[in-house]
């Protein structure tokens, strides 16, 4: 997940822009961000105990 915020501060400062990522200044990554985070959390979570 750092290295995904990591590149979006890279990609948001460049001079080149990606339609998708600059959809209503920067909302991709504003709504994707918490869900990310918890997929990832929940998959972990369940790797560990449940597999």
């Amino acid at each position: 997940m750092i290295a995904l915020v990591a590149f979006n501060v890279v990609e948001y400062t460049s001079t080149r822009r990606f339609r998708f990522l600059d959809w209503n200044g920067n909302m991709a990554a504003r709504l994707l961000y918490w869900p990310t985070v918890t997929v990832l959390l929940l998959s972990t979570t369940v790797a560990v105990f449940l597999l």
